[in-house]
């Protein structure tokens, strides 16, 4: 992914789900706050990275792996950026973090990739070109990133291993239609596939062939903003569709959920 709305103290939402039980809160969501990277769930902000991420000319690798089943508390979320662990965070609230709790992931609530999934807020400014969520695995980078030989850059790899029945890949590659089954299809192999519901997107090519710098990436439009580049103009069809909006109930519970872009 690479950010365009940098510096703003509104968050850019890249994931979160519903609660079911609160009409305007999101039970998790993962995203940037004053170009933080910040993970929260329920009403604890469970990690702030020490880190700020404002450079609008680099595509960042994000990798939040997500396991509740642990028994030490830190190990029940770990977040990597660009290929390597982040230890350091200016808040570091893992002990709150209920063991076996799935955070409403996968159960049937709104899910959303690029805005808050409860209030339909805190659009992301930014580029989005490849997302994986990988059901009932707790995975690393290298699950999805490579080392290039000569150049000695992060690069991405596709993914080889499973999704998990409730898993889902996003690659935007067929950009013919803003459809669930053309731009919002889900390339897993799942069947029934995890397809998402477009709202008001916008494609882009020439996205990242390294993580520094994979075709088809997807710009994210906010058209009442006036960060960065990427703002642009469009017809808005319902009060909240400045920017991506996709939203899928999903249901059944696992331990250890990736998440990654």
């Amino acid at each position: 992914m690479k950010r365009s709305d940098i510096g703003s103290s509104s968050r850019d939402i890249l994931f979160s789900n519903d609660s079911g039980s609160y009409s305007d809160t999101s039970i998790f969501q993962l995203g940037f706050y004053s170009d933080q990277f910040l993970i929260y769930g329920y009403v604890t902000n469970f990690l702030i990275t020490s880190a700020v991420y404002r450079d609008p000319s680099a595509y960042y690798h994000v990798v939040v792996s997500l396991d509740t089943t642990q028994a030490t508390a830190v190990n029940r979320l770990k977040l990597y950026i660009n290929g390597s662990e982040v230890t350091t965070f200016s808040t570091d609230n893992r002990s709150s973090i209920t063991q076996n709790d799935d955070y409403g992931i996968n159960q049937a609530v709104s899910h959303s990739v690029g805005r808050q999934a409860a209030a339909a807020t805190h659009y992301l400014d930014g580029y989005l070109a490849d997302i994986h969520f990988i059901d009932g695995q707790a995975l690393t980078p290298t699950s999805f990133t490579e080392t290039d030989a000569t150049t000695g850059q992060l690069v991405p790899k596709a993914f080889s291993g499973s999704y998990g029945s409730q898993g889902w890949h996003l690659e935007f590659a067929d950009n013919s239609n803003n459809t669930a089954s053309t731009l919002g299809k889900d390339t897993s192999g799942n069947s029934p596939a995890n397809n998402w519901t477009p709202n008001n997107l916008q494609t882009a090519t020439g996205g990242p062939t390294s993580v520094a710098s994979a075709s088809g990436a997807l710009p994210i439009y906010n058209t009442t903003d006036t960060y960065g580049a990427v703002k642009g103009t469009g017809t808005r069809t319902d009060t909240n569709s400045a920017s991506i909006v996709l939203a899928l109930p999903m249901d059944g519970t696992n331990g250890g959920t990736s998440f990654g872009d």
